[in-house]
């Protein structure tokens, strides 16, 4: 969304190529460039929720699940990005689990980017056009969406968005000199925008970029202009609507983590303005890049953001006077289409992202391209005509400013060479964020490092005593000590805060049977059916305990049979449901019927395959002693 500050600036010495052939050494030399800074991005691995979103997205591995990816109206999803999805799905096919494969055709789509936007600011007259994209290029910033594959709704996106605006460009071009071809590069123009919009509704913020790019180009808005740009209205509105719709649930919790996070800024007027200033410093100086900045980043920086928003209205003010100017008209446009690009992410609408922060260095990958388009048009004025020392020393300052970008991009990389370096940096930037120390402490859990991760969580509870999901991380993580009575205590605290999590009560469950408290167990596990009927799990588990676990006034023989047939209703081929059956009915003197049930899950009948051989013994033990007519050992349950 590139901006040069004037309409017809030219530079002869320093001239943008002409022709095809002269483009291809700057274009390789762009995309060299940009693949070398950005290459070791291929070493690094699965971050995040790249785990969630592609490495073990059920939904990538069949027919099925393209078909569910384009599926609008499917329950469970944050957003509906379906192309993106479907690259994911196809890479999938070609790359399975290997994160080097995604991490490649992210890179060649940032690299295409680049490209493209160089080509756009050649045909926006934007003045050293090569050194905008290479400032793009190399940018610190755009490492968070370059390393990180659940970002390639970023990158895929912008190359779309970037053909369109180039169509919209030539259809604009033709118009002016009467040329025919206008209906195709209008359809063009129009089907990229589509596509743009199904790989990441953000793009939404094109249409007025459009009118914008007329009223700058002419100093006026005709009716063709307004009618060409109608349907790209319609679409944008339409992807909006239909975002705010996936997004509608978690609107009431990431609202007021915002308005926390702008807590002491004032009105909301004030809250933008801090962000829009945040966003502008952050990018032409970007000295603390970082994968999640602090959610008090903007408080802390409150008087200088201040100061600069008042700066913002100064200079809109000034511009908006002296707009038939073409240099002020040109700035003022280009102003405009950054504060556009951020629209999206102001707080005006609710976004998950917010509750980890107000402000994200992979929000700003769109809006850095004017601000990349306006620098590079003001280092241009700086050097000022003719091949001066003053020239020289503007292009060496430049040459120094890409250097240090590069630098700082090769640094901020090895943050995402894996989960735990990932979150080892976010809790040192942002140490007031209990979800940031969970994040590490699952890591180190799944490590084997029960200690550590344990400290971690005790850090996010210090933080956040009232955080369900610690205290249940910590019962997991006694669980795993085998400390099952101070797992069930740190369960319990977890169900007061969240009674009707199901998954925690089944944990609390097995807690307390093997702490000795069968009881408890058994009350947990008819609580949950209570509330979910439908939950196998808990039929399973009280139909054994009623059965034929622990002491014999706990049995309830009928009643182990009536969950046990539940189960098996759930779910007819789940080997633990015929397994629970088949005690039940041992449990009532039925003991043909049981060892039949057995007998058919040695033989694979009911669930398709034979057991493993461990289970198999077990089974062959249970099966000897129903033929016996008698309960199995305690050692023969499961």
């Amino acid at each position: 969304m590139p901006l040069p500050f004037h309409t017809n600036s030219t530079l002869p010495d320093l001239a943008e190529p002409a022709t095809p052939r002269g483009l291809w050494l700057p274009a390789l030399l762009l995309a060299a460039l940009t693949l070398t800074v950005h290459g070791a991005t291929v070493l690094t691995g699965f971050v995040w929720d790249d785990f969630v979103l592609v490495a073990r997205n059920p939904d990538l591995h069949s027919l099925q699940g393209l078909a569910a990816i384009w599926d609008p109206f499917r329950s469970g999803s944050q957003d509906y990005l379906p192309l993106t999805y479907s690259l994911w799905w196809l890479e999938f096919r070609m790359f399975g689990g290997n994160p080097a494969g995604y991490h490649v055709v992210h890179l060649l789509l940032h690299t295409t980017a680049v490209l493209l936007l160089w080509r756009l600011f050649q045909k926006l007259n934007v003045p050293w056009a090569w050194l905008g994209a290479l400032l793009f290029a190399v940018h610190p910033v755009n490492v968070a969406t370059v390393a990180w594959i659940s970002e390639t709704k970023n990158t895929l996106s912008l190359v779309l968005l970037l053909l369109s605006l180039l169509a919209w460009i030539d259809l604009d071009t033709s118009w002016q000199a009467g040329e025919p071809g206008s209906r195709g590069r209008w359809a063009a123009a129009v089907g990229g925008f589509t596509a743009a919009l199904l790989a990441k509704s953000a793009v939404v913020v094109l249409p007025p970029i459009l009118l914008a790019l007329a009223w700058w180009r002419h100093g006026r808005l005709t009716r063709r202009d307004l009618a060409a740009s109608a349907p790209f209205f319609l679409l944008a509105l339409g992807a909006g609507l239909l975002t705010l719709e996936f997004q509608h649930d978690r609107a009431g919790g990431i609202r007021a983590a915002l308005a926390a996070s702008r807590s002491g800024l004032g009105v909301d007027a004030a809250g933008v303005g801090a962000t829009l200033s945040f966003y502008l410093a952050h990018l032409a100086a970007p000295c603390q890049v970082a994968a999640i900045h602090p959610r008090d980043i903007l408080v802390q920086n409150g008087k200088a953001l201040a100061g600069l928003s008042a700066a913002w209205v100064g200079l809109g003010l000034l511009l908006l006077a002296c707009r038939k100017r073409d240099g002020c008209r040109g700035l003022l446009v280009m102003l405009a289409i950054f504060l556009a690009c951020l629209f999206p992410v102001l707080g005006f609408f609710p976004a998950s992202y917010f509750d980890w922060a107000p402000v994200a260095d992979h929000w700003a990958y769109l809006a850095l391209c004017p601000l990349a388009a306006g620098g590079a048009a003001g280092l241009h004025a700086l050097a000022g005509p003719g091949r001066g020392l003053r020239k020289y020393a503007v292009l060496a300052a430049a040459g120094v400013l890409a250097a240090w970008f590069g630098a700082q991009t090769l640094k901020f990389q090895q943050v995402f060479r894996d989960q735990k370096t990932l979150w080892l940096h976010i809790t040192a930037v942002n140490p007031g964020h209990p979800r940031a120390w969970l994040a590490l402490g699952v890591v180190e859990m799944d490590e084997g490092n029960l200690a550590g991760a344990l400290r971690r969580f005790d850090t996010a509870l210090r933080l956040d005593p009232r955080n369900d999901t610690a205290w249940k991380l910590v019962g997991l993580a006694r669980q795993k000590q085998n400390r099952h009575a101070e797992a069930a205590a740190a369960l319990k605290q977890a169900l007061i805060l969240d009674p009707g999590d199901t998954e925690t009560r089944l944990q609390l469950a097995t807690a307390l049977e093997k702490s000795g408290g069968l009881a408890g167990a058994i009350a947990e596990w008819r609580d949950v059916i209570r509330r979910d009927p439908g939950c196998a799990t808990a039929q399973v588990r009280l139909s054994w305990a009623l059965s034929s676990a622990g002491p014999p006034e706990l049995r309830r023989p009928a009643e182990a049979l009536e969950h046990a047939i539940a189960a098996v209703r759930l779910n007819p081929r789940s080997a633990a449901a015929a397994d629970a059956l088949a005690a039940a009915l041992a449990a009532n003197g039925r003991f043909p019927e049981a060892a039949r049930t057995i007998a058919d899950l040695l033989a694979g009948k009911i669930t398709g395959t034979l057991p493993p051989p461990a289970v198999g013994v077990q089974l062959e033990k249970r099966l000897n002693a129903f033929r016996q007519g008698r309960m199995p050992e305690s050692d023969d349950a499961p």
